[in-house]
């Protein structure tokens, strides 16, 4: 072997070593490259100090110090690689921390032969044992991980710190959280987290049965130590794909007096079992976790029913533009032709002529106010319809008349006729096919025909309305009888959005059906079924 391979093999086996002291170890670590930057930060730093690794990423480690002098005399031991550096170090929220620190030389970490890992430990004071010192670091990482969660609004982030601090804090090989709901006499799962090796849980694979083992925390809602589940009889549970596990610990989660969960923690076989310290650690952990959860999930539904306030809020103030400009344009039409009208100077026919559009615009007006008063009524208790035998061939030839008048730059074609007698409110029908019609005529080009067809059953009439305009989406075709909905493709075409609400209402309240069928377009066809009346 080659002085040169020795060298390449030492420096591999000095990066493996480095690597599962970044990892694994509960103390933090920085690597640093020449210029002193960080480069990289451990997990257990982020818990330590509060600062994640993507933030401290390139800064200079200097910045961790709480004074310039005490980083000075730090770097000058560690470059001297002296046994240690004190020095004071200031955490995320502004606790300040006495640490030590040692260097580990890397041996061309990063393609740089002067880059370094620094060891950092923090020094609780001279007056406690080893116990009380570890006692103080987990009550500060479990302070400072609880101020940092309970910033945070999302469910499954906060779930995900719940779970990484809880195997940080007692140091288990895996940890997950169990968000559950009652399922008859038991619980299932709704929400797993995990803190292990990816592979263990592929997304595609079920959430883990709170069952047995994992299901006797929720069921007798109190902690469940094990020293070795191999020898518990309850240990189903535990998927057979996971890593044998010995140490166990289940902490129940409440919100107000409610099971919502469970945190998990667990070592490998060759592993120690859990002391009363951990439990007790994990027992804290498990009350904060379950008030952070309850904070999360409320501040997502203060947040939600906010957007939904604000959209309501948005969708009125758009119905109420779109009624104001739908009144204006007839209302100002009937107050400038009355005055045309009335101006004594006006030669007779032309004020015939403005009398006649006086009168269209009048019964516009007349139409939308009709429409707002009939929306505003439908679901009140003093709506009513008046149901009677009606010629449908009579309502039908009336509405057309009336539209070629309107209209004479379309056609009006009615196939199927003639139609039979039908069971309906024939004021409410009438306004029923207006609004249809209108619908068509506003949604397709001038010149374009409007169609209506007749169908009849032994039962059943169907009216059909079909125009060759744009169509509409199937997005929209699932909204279309919402109150003042407006779909994408209305573009700049002026309507309350009640058109179709007041359709669906009335047919309704007349004992008939409304469906629509459209492709974007290719136009649209509604379709409305009545009781068919047979002599």
């Amino acid at each position: 072997m080659t002085g040169k391979a020795t060298k390449a093999q030492a420096g591999e086996a000095n990066q493996r070593r480095i690597g599962a002291l970044f990892y694994h170890i509960r103390d933090a670590v920085a690597v640093l490259d020449g210029s002193w930057r960080i480069r990289r930060w451990n997990p257990a730093g982020e818990r330590l100090f509060g600062y994640s690794a993507d933030r401290l990423e390139g800064q200079p480690f200097a910045s961790l110090f709480s004074d310039a002098e005490e980083f000075a005399r730090a770097r000058q031991a560690l470059e001297l690689a002296s046994d240690s550096a004190s020095g004071t170090l200031r955490s995320q929220l502004g606790r300040l921390i006495p640490v030590s620190c040692r260097t580990i030389p890397l041996d061309g970490e990063g393609g740089q032969s002067d880059w370094r890992a620094v060891l950092i430990q923090e020094e609780p004071g001279n007056a406690l044992d080893p116990t009380g010192q570890a006692l103080i670091r987990q009550l500060h990482q479990l302070a400072e991980a609880t101020a940092a969660i309970l910033a945070e609004p999302e469910l499954q982030r906060v779930a995900q710190s719940l779970t990484d601090l809880a195997k940080v804090l007692v140091g288990a090989d895996f940890s997950a959280l169990v968000l559950v709901e009652p399922d008859g006499e038991s619980y299932r799962a709704t929400g797993f987290t995990y803190n292990a090796p990816r592979e263990l849980f592929p997304t595609d694979r079920a959430h883990p049965d709170p069952v047995g083992l994992l299901g006797e925390p929720l069921q007798t809602r109190s902690i469940l130590r094990i020293a070795d589940i191999r020898d518990y009889p309850g240990s189903v549970g535990i998927p057979v794909h996971h890593p044998p596990v010995a140490a166990f610990i289940g902490v129940p989660l409440f919100t107000k007096e409610a099971v919502i969960g469970e945190l998990l923690v667990a070592n490998r076989v060759e592993r120690p079992a859990f002391t009363d310290l951990e439990e007790a650690l994990l027992s804290q952990l498990g009350t904060i976790a379950g008030a952070l959860i309850e904070n999360s999930r409320l501040q997502t539904e203060v947040g939600n029913h906010a957007q939904q306030v604000d959209q309501l809020n948005a969708r009125r103030r758009a119905a109420m533009a779109a009624i104001a400009h739908d009144l204006r344009t007839p209302a100002g039409a009937v107050r400038g032709y009355a005055e045309l009208a009335a101006d004594p100077r006006l030669p007779e026919p032309k004020r015939g002529m403005m009398l006649q559009r006086l009168e269209k615009q009048a019964q516009q007006l007349n139409r939308l106010i009709d429409d707002l008063s009939t929306a505003a009524r439908l679901d009140t208790d003093n709506f009513a319809v008046a149901m009677e035998s009606i010629d449908l061939n009579e309502v039908l030839e009336e509405i057309e008349s009336d539209y070629r008048l309107r209209y004479d730059d379309r056609r009006f074609e009615l196939l199927g006729g003639p139609a039979p007698r039908a069971r309906a409110d024939r004021q409410r029908l009438r306004q029923v096919l207006t609004n249809l019609i209108d619908n068509a005529i506003k949604y397709s080009a001038p010149g374009t025909p409007v169609r209506v067809e007749i169908e009849a059953t032994a039962s059943q009439v169907y009216i059909a309305v079909v125009d060759q305009g744009r169509g509409i989406s199937t997005e929209d075709l699932a909204r279309v009888f919402e109150p003042f909905y407006r779909s994408k493709s209305a573009g700049s075409v002026a309507g309350m959005g009640l058109g179709l609400t007041i359709v669906r209402g009335l047919m309704q309240a007349m004992g008939g059906e409304v469906s629509v069928h459209s492709t974007a377009g290719r136009g649209a066809r509604f379709r409305l079924c009545l009781q068919r009346l047979v002599a």
